[in-house]
């Protein structure tokens, strides 16, 4: 046997393990460089797992991506608060270092 280290779009590697002595005959070894259990990449309404999903990928997908977008747009509304209170902080000081130097 020899194995072949592969890596896909997403950057992950694998290692295939084929046998040097193919039979032809058998169906599962009919493509040498194609490994005997294959993935269908197709079929849009299985998740990652393999098992049936109740929505098709492309709606998975849309509410990954809302989700995503309602969580930046939380940590942008917090930083924001955060900031006004901040700002709020330095004039209210500002005004104090004045006061005090009038004095």
């Amino acid at each position: 046997m020899h194995s072949e280290r592969f890596s896909n779009l997403f950057g992950v590697e694998y290692t295939s393990l084929e046998s040097d002595n193919l039979n032809l005959d058998s169906p599962t070894q009919a493509s040498p460089r194609l490994s005997s259990s294959s993935l269908n990449l197709n079929d849009e309404n299985e998740n990652i797992s393999g098992s049936p999903s109740s929505r098709p990928l492309g709606v998975k997908k849309s509410k990954m991506k809302q989700k995503i977008v309602d969580q930046t747009n939380s940590i942008i509304n917090t930083l924001e608060g955060g900031n006004n209170q901040f700002k709020e902080k330095l004039k209210k000081s500002s005004e104090q270092r004045q006061q005090h130097l009038e004095i």
